[in-house]
This record gives C-alpha cells, sequence and structure tokens, in this order.
C-alpha cells in the first residue's frame, strides 16, 4: 500500500520544500522593511533635536536682546516698554518720541544745530 501512493507523496514533500525558502524571503523583507523604518525614525527625531535646538536659539537671542534694549534705553533716561512675548517697544511718555503721530517733521527739542 505504501508503494502504491509513494509517487504522490514523493511530490507533496517536493512541494513541501517550496514554502521554507518562501518564508525565509518574506522574514528578509520582513526585516528591510524594519531596518528601514528604525532608521527613518532617528533621522526624524535626530531632525525633531536640531529644530528644537534653533528654537531655544532663537529664543535665547530674543531674551538677550530685550534685556540689552531695556539696559541701553534706562542709561539713556527714556523710559520705555518692552513686551516680553513679542518684542514690541512703547514709549509711555509721548515727549520722548521724535516724530508726533501721523506726522513727518522732527520735533523741535530733538533737532541739533549743526556745529
Amino acid at each position: 500500500m505504501y508503494s502504491k501512493y509513494k509517487r504522490t507523496l514523493n511530490i507533496e514533500t517536493e512541494e513541501g520544500n517550496y514554502w521554507p525558502s518562501f518564508t525565509d524571503l518574506l522574514s528578509a523583507i520582513l526585516l528591510f522593511f524594519l531596518l528601514f523604518l528604525i532608521i527613518t525614525n532617528t533621522i526624524k527625531n535626530h531632525k525633531i533635536e536640531e529644530l528644537e535646538q534653533v528654537a531655544q536659539d532663537v529664543v535665547d537671542v530674543r531674551a538677550s536682546l530685550i534685556s540689552k534694549l531695556q539696559e541701553n534705553f534706562s542709561d539713556s533716561g527714556m523710559k520705555i516698554i518692552i513686551d516680553e512675548e513679542t518684542g514690541a517697544i512703547t514709549f509711555p511718555d509721548d515727549k520722548n518720541v521724535l516724530f508726533r503721530t501721523g506726522q513727518a517733521a522732527i520735533r523741535p527739542q530733538f533737532i541739533r544745530e549743526p556745529s
């Protein structure tokens, strides 16, 4: 009875050898995509860290600029208000402004006589 089905059994074993190589191929493809995802994620994280550093540098420069402006204007006696969020400069006293609102002429107290 075994000899009767021997040819059928040999065919099944030959076809059975196909599946291990197919699964090896799929495993290799899976590992390739896994490696690809890990590399792209690492690159993305590195770029995010660089952007965070650039943003921190901008914030530091902005804070330094605001503090230097406040120092220089306090030495000159002019009163100013600097918004730390936006960096907007406001002159609370109208007497410290060179021009009146909507005017193009310099105020007389700021005009220097030629020497």
